[in-house]
């Protein structure tokens, strides 16, 4: 794909990136979340620390890591929703924005969702919640 944009396009986007990156780094915390802890129980204790959003939630909201990990899924929906209208304002703007940075907004809506599909199923996540519980 020969997707070509301007250093100008990529600064207007940038509100859209930061809310892509917060998606992807909580769905990532999320699914990764049973294997860090599996790793901080058997790994060298300098490079075994956990640090996650599920962990921080948890801790800062005085709630079960189940519980954290819902309502960061709720965070991860309004982030979409949120996606959806910055996508939107960013349709309507005077001049129109390049079919070259819509096609770059697009993408990054393509890398949420495949984020999400390939934690449900790769095998570097499924099952853990069982490991854990052994």
């Amino acid at each position: 794909m020969a997707l070509h944009v301007t250093p100008e396009e990529l600064e207007s986007v940038e509100e859209i990136e930061r809310n892509v990156s917060k998606h992807l780094s909580v769905v990532n915390d999320i699914f990764s979340w049973e294997k860090e802890v599996i790793a901080s129980k058997s790994g060298h204790e300098e490079g075994s620390v956990l640090c996650s959003s599920v962990q921080v939630m948890a801790a800062e909201a005085e709630i079960e890591t189940a519980a954290a990990k819902r309502v960061l899924w709720s965070m991860c929906r309004e982030w979409e929703r949120r996606h959806t209208e910055l996508e939107a304002a960013m349709k309507k703007q005077k001049p129109k924005p390049s079919e070259a940075i819509l096609t770059y907004v697009k993408g990054l809506e393509y890398q949420i969702s495949g984020n999400e599909q390939w934690s449900e199923t790769t095998k570097r996540y499924v099952g853990l919640q069982e490991e854990i519980a052994a």
